[in-house]
């Protein structure tokens, strides 16, 4: 892993004017390397499922996926079929079951639906937009009851308090909770931080996020 993520930091650099000694340029890439590795994992799994999963070992070991080599597929076929996975995985479904409410965010984050609309990530508003476009279909309503009272909820707070006094993303965080907003992909709000004149042409956490998605 660690030599994967000197060649990306290589190709960052060469692509793109960046600061690898910036902390938030290595937090961008160390999140977008994550998220790439995740969505990948998801793929590599729906194939072993597809190909005979843990009931068929065998046969799932026999077809691995394309550009995977056949002693690292055959590892990853032993761990998804290794029992104290199959229990954990089985827990983790379980728990989903019990969530209040859930996302229409599909693989991608709610930060990444939120920059698809073209919202700047770090604008005052435009994140509860994007919150309730996640938790609510045009044809069939809110995810969930919870999700709906959640809203109206935001909704209030956001209506006495303007943008200057609470961005959309802190009432967010007041509602949701901080670790629920930080899990959706928009970080934690910012306890303030000092940027000198001369970084003016360093990326953005968020030009780095979409130029980073582009590759």
């Amino acid at each position: 892993m660690k030599t994967h993520t000197t060649n990306f930091l290589y190709v960052m650099q060469t692509l793109f004017n960046v600061d690898l000694e910036d902390a938030n340029v290595i937090k961008a890439i160390d999140k977008q390397m994550q998220r790439a590795w995740h969505n990948y994992r998801r793929t590599l799994r729906e194939h072993f499922k597809t190909v005979g999963g843990a009931g068929d070992l065998m046969k799932a070991k026999s077809k691995p996926y394309e550009g995977v080599s056949e002693s690292d597929w055959e590892y990853l076929c032993n761990c998804w079929s290794d029992p104290s996975y199959l229990q954990k995985a089985l827990k983790n479904a379980e728990s989903c079951k019990k969530r209040k409410w859930i996302s229409r965010n599909g693989s991608k984050s709610t930060a990444r639906h939120h920059i698809s609309r073209g919202v700047d990530l770090n604008a005052p508003v435009g994140h509860i937009e994007t919150w309730r476009l996640r938790h609510w279909h045009p044809e069939r309503g809110w995810v969930s009851v919870e999700a709906e009272s959640k809203y109206e909820e935001i909704m209030e707070l956001r209506r006495e308090k303007s943008p200057e006094d609470l961005t959309d993303k802190q009432i967010l965080e007041k509602v949701l909770g901080r670790e629920s907003v930080r899990l959706f992909g928009w970080g934690r709000s910012p306890t303030g931080s000092k940027r000198s004149k001369g970084d003016s042409n360093i990326p953005t956490y968020t030009q780095l996020m979409d130029r980073v998605g582009e590759l």
